[in-house]
C-alpha cells in the first residue's frame, strides 16, 4: 500500500483538486511552471543526502521509502511514498523531509490527492516572483465534479453527469431538473 503527494510550481487560479486532475490528464494549466529534473533531484538530495539515487536514463528517483519520476520540464512531481511514512509526528522523518524538499527547496505547492488537503509553498518569494504574481487574478474558478450541483442562467439547476477536457475549454454534460441534458462549457455554469 502506498501514499501519494503531488507538488507543482506556480500559482494557478483553479482549485487544487482541479489543478491535479488537469495535470494528471496531461493538460496545460495556466501559471504552472515546469520543474527541471536537476532542481528536483538537488532539492531531495539536500534533504536526504546520498540516500537519494537518480537514474538519468529513465528519470527514476529513489529515496528511503519514496520514489518518483522526473522528466524534462515536467509540470509536477508525483511522489509515491511507502504507507508507513504517513505517520510522521516528530517532523524529522521522511514525510517531513519530502514536504520540505517540495515546498521549501523547490518552492512548490503541495496537494494530497487522498485527502484533498493543500498547502502553499513555504519558500519566500523573490521580488521577481512577487511582481509576476501581482497580475494574476485572485478569483478562483469553482471546482466542478461529476455528481456536483450546478446552475445555468437559462436552463436552471442541474447535476453534472460527465466532464470533458480541462482549463478554459472544459465542458460539462449536465442533466437539468426539467429533464433535459446538455453539454456546456463550465464557464457558463455556477456551482450550486
Amino acid at each position: 500500500m502506498s501514499y501519494d503527494l503531488v507538488f507543482w510550481k506556480g500559482f494557478p487560479t483553479e482549485e487544487p483538486a482541479t489543478v491535479w486532475n488537469l495535470l494528471a490528464q496531461g493538460e496545460d494549466v495556466r501559471f504552472v511552471q515546469p520543474i527541471g529534473p536537476g532542481e528536483a533531484v538537488d532539492a531531495f538530495r539536500a534533504e536526504f543526502g546520498a540516500k537519494v539515487a537518480y537514474n538519468v536514463d529513465d528519470g527514476e528517483v529513489l529515496g528511503p521509502g519514496f520514489e518518483f519520476q522526473v522528466e524534462k520540464n515536467a509540470p509536477y512531481l508525483h511522489i509515491n511514498c511507502a504507507f508507513g511514512l504517513v505517520e510522521d509526528e516528530d517532523d524529522q522523518g521522511t514525510l517531513s523531509k519530502i514536504q520540505r524538499a517540495g515546498q521549501f527547496r523547490l518552492g512548490c505547492q503541495m496537494f494530497d490527492p487522498q485527502t484533498g488537503e493543500y498547502a502553499e509553498t513555504t519558500k519566500p518569494l523573490t521580488e521577481g516572483e512577487k511582481k509576476a504574481l501581482s497580475g494574476i487574478p485572485t478569483k478562483v474558478a469553482p471546482a466542478f465534479a461529476v455528481g456536483g450541483a450546478v446552475a445555468h442562467k437559462k436552463f436552471g439547476p442541474g447535476t453534472i453527469t460527465a466532464l470533458i477536457g480541462g482549463g478554459d475549454k472544459c465542458q460539462a454534460q449536465v442533466k437539468f431538473d426539467d429533464g433535459s441534458e446538455r453539454k456546456l462549457l463550465t464557464r457558463f455554469l455556477t456551482a450550486a
